[in-house]
């Protein structure tokens, strides 16, 4: 009888050190705040951990084998506008290769929510590939701090027009000119399409005595109802 033997001490040495490491890279991306995801040279996600499930929304198996196009999340502008799906930052790092640092995106979340997030993509590469074979993307959950923005530059914007309608009346004693100055700062501010004063008379019924509104609007300045309007 002939027998061989092989050892293979070290290998399995290496195999044990392996998934240890494995489990400590898992067990990490776990517990980051960061959301992570993975997406594969296609765009289809194959990983990602709790706090991505947490800020998007999104179980790990409504994410898992489809693309972040595929899920729609109604992605938005911070001025509001449509993000397109071959702008979203793991895309355009499949297609050129270069890592996205920083991008603002408003997620809308399955329950109607708005979600701000600040997005880094960043390519993978197999040895000797010029293409990544997939993409890394963290992100972290800002709406505290957009919505924060939003409070302090609609501050600003109240300060800024009770400071023009004080100084309009400083300059003019003119009654007509500082109501058509107050009706056009407030329609500014509200970004609404008509702002009007409207003076009752004893009855309820009245007159619409200062109007501005969006050019190609009708105009109801002089407008009198026989019964109120609100």
């Amino acid at each position: 009888m002939l027998g061989t033997h092989t050892d293979i001490t070290e290998r399995k040495r290496m195999e044990e050190a392996l998934r240890e490491s494995e489990q400590r890279y898992r067990s990490v991306i776990t517990a980051m705040a960061e959301g992570i995801v993975l997406q594969q040279s296609d765009g289809r996600i194959t990983t990602c951990n709790d706090s991505a499930e947490r800020i998007l929304g999104l179980t790990a198996d409504q994410m898992m084998g489809r693309t972040s196009i595929a899920l729609r999340w109604r992605a938005i502008h911070e001025d509001g506008t449509s993000f397109p799906d071959e702008t979203h930052p793991a895309i355009v790092t499949l297609r050129t290769g270069k890592p996205q640092f920083h991008v603002i995106m408003g997620v809308h979340k399955p329950d109607g929510s708005l979600t701000w997030i600040s997005i880094n993509s960043q390519p993978l590469f197999e040895s000797d590939e010029s293409k990544p074979s997939a993409v890394v993307t963290s992100f972290t959950d800002i709406t505290d701090r957009k919505q924060a923005q939003i409070a302090l530059q609609q501050q600003t914007e109240r300060e800024r027009m009770v400071y023009a309608i004080a100084q309009h009346i400083r300059r003019s004693l003119d009654l007509d000119e500082i109501l058509n100055t107050t009706v056009a700062e407030v329609r500014h501010f509200l970004q609404t399409d008509r702002v009007i004063i409207y003076r009752f008379n004893r009855d309820w019924s009245g007159v619409i005595v200062t109007e501005s509104v969006v050019a190609g609007w009708q105009s109801i300045l002089n407008m009198k109802l026989q019964t109120a309007i609100l």
